[in-house]
């Protein structure tokens, strides 16, 4: 079994344990650390307030949790947040970046009252979930010219969404 040191830079917050199998997360809850209030249309970094080091051989994946779109209207702005083993220190604040999308309905009052809606995300939210995965092994890349390399691969898929084997 792994150890993960790790920082809590508020101990109120819940310590990090992880807890794998049918009825537990597959992954590890992370916390909004702080009040967080995001207008419509704003970009923000939600303070998860720890600090972790990944051991070497590994990665970090942060992720949003299934329900927090629809709670709040959150997207993590670069989809998958990947964290490095040089990401370690006790200044290296987890953070997730979002975006907090505008609808239709927020387009309409924003008209009436010429001010945007917020949210405040209270301290103490479960809102993400870290994954620490292994690393791919080392592989060394070796360039071909074009005609060695059809000699090799002789798959041919014709592009995105395409399962057809054309030539």
């Amino acid at each position: 079994m792994k150890k993960i040191n790790y920082l809590k830079h508020d101990k109120d917050l819940p310590d990090l344990h992880f807890k794998n199998g049918y009825g537990n997360s597959v992954a590890i809850d992370l916390y909004v650390a702080e009040d967080t209030t995001i207008k419509v249309g704003n970009f923000a970094l939600i303070n998860l307030g720890v600090s972790i080091q990944i051991p070497k051989g590994y990665k970090a994946e942060l992720r949003m949790r299934s329900s927090t779109f629809l709670k709040y209207g959150l997207i993590q702005t670069n989809s998958l947040g990947l964290i490095d083993t040089t990401y370690c220190s006790e200044k290296d604040i987890l953070k997730l970046p979002v975006f907090m999308l505008i609808t239709q309905e927020d387009m309409i009052k924003y008209q009436k009252t010429n001010s945007w809606k917020a949210i405040t995300i209270p301290k103490g939210t479960s809102i993400c979930q870290l994954e620490i995965l292994p690393c791919m092994e080392e592989m060394e890349f070796n360039e071909l010219q074009l005609e060695e390399y059809k000699k090799v691969n002789q798959v041919t898929r014709g592009g995105f969404g395409s399962t057809d084997n054309k030539e």
